[in-house]
């Protein structure tokens, strides 16, 4: 369901993801995803061109991010598992333990026997 209003140049739309009624949008084992609305607004050309200061801040964390990402893949495909596995977030350290993570992370023919 899609609702929209439109004062000048700016649109807000809200779109509802599954409802009581709908149950359409489903994980891969086939369970509903929880209903959900989606709130957003569009503004014209010359209004999104400006940047502000909350889109910089915005930006530059993105830019941090991606480069964390980057030089923690750079570990994993050095084959630094152990590194890569001190460097991880605690959420990743908590769901598998760094023997576990360094055996499984290595491509699989290391692991035959020759």
């Amino acid at each position: 369901m899609r609702f929209e209003s439109q004062t000048g140049g700016e649109q807000n739309v809200w779109l509802w993801l599954n409802s009581q009624n709908f149950h359409n949008f489903r994980d891969a084992q086939g369970h509903p995803a929880v209903p959900y609305l989606l709130a957003f607004k569009t503004s014209d050309k010359a209004e999104a061109s400006a940047t502000s200061p909350a889109t910089e801040k915005h930006d530059e964390a993105e830019k941090q991010a991606l480069a964390a990402a980057e030089s923690w893949l750079a570990l994993v495909d050095d084959g630094k598992y152990g590194e890569s596995w001190d460097a991880a977030a605690e959420y990743l350290k908590s769901a598998v333990g760094k023997a576990d993570f360094e055996s499984r992370s290595a491509p699989p023919e290391s692991r035959w026997a020759n």
